[in-house]
C-alpha cells in the first residue's frame, strides 16, 4: 500500500486557510457597516419613539390645563406653559442628544392665536386647543468624516 506523503496534506490544509483569511477580510467592512447600520437604526428608531411620547405626555398635560390663548406658550407666569413642561419632560426621558433647556422661550416657534380682545376673562376660563410641534437634532452614532 502506498501512503501519500503528508507534506502535500499540510500544504493544501495550509492554501486553504489562507483562502478563508482573504474571504474573510474581503466580507469583514461588509459585515461591519451592516451592524453598524441596524444599531444606527435601532438608536434612531429609539429617539422617535422618545419625542413621539414626549408629544403625547405634553399634550395629555396641556389637555389637563387652563392657559389664556393670548400669553405666549414659553411664558413661566403664572403657571408653568408647554414648553417648560416639554423641557422638564425630554430630561426625565432621556431623550438621546437633548439637554436641558434645549427647547426653552429663544428656540420656540409661538403659534398663532386668535387675535384677543384687550379685556378677557380670567386666564382660568380658557381652555386652549392646538397642535404639538417637536423638532429634535438626532446625534449620528456613525463615524463622521473630518475635512
Amino acid at each position: 500500500m502506498r501512503r501519500f506523503p503528508a507534506r502535500r496534506c499540510d500544504g493544501e490544509r495550509h492554501a486553504s486557510r489562507g483562502q478563508s483569511l482573504v474571504e474573510f477580510a474581503l466580507i469583514l467592512p461588509i459585515l461591519l457597516i451592516l451592524v453598524g447600520g441596524v444599531i444606527q437604526y435601532g438608536v434612531i428608531f429609539a429617539t422617535k419613539h422618545s419625542l413621539t411620547q414626549i408629544g403625547r405626555d405634553v399634550g395629555r398635560w396641556a389637555a389637563t390645563q387652563d392657559v389664556n390663548p393670548c400669553h405666549n406658550a414659553t411664558t413661566l407666569s403664572p403657571d408653568p406653559q408647554p414648553v417648560t413642561e416639554a423641557d422638564s419632560l425630554a430630561q426625565q426621558s432621556g431623550l438621546m442628544g437633548y439637554t436641558a433647556g434645549t427647547w426653552n422661550a429663544s428656540n420656540f416657534v409661538t403659534p398663532t392665536t386668535p387675535r384677543c380682545p384687550p379685556r378677557l376673562p380670567a386666564p382660568r376660563a380658557w381652555k386652549s386647543f392646538g397642535p404639538i410641534r417637536q423638532e429634535h437634532a438626532h446625534p449620528s452614532t456613525a463615524p463622521r468624516r473630518r475635512s
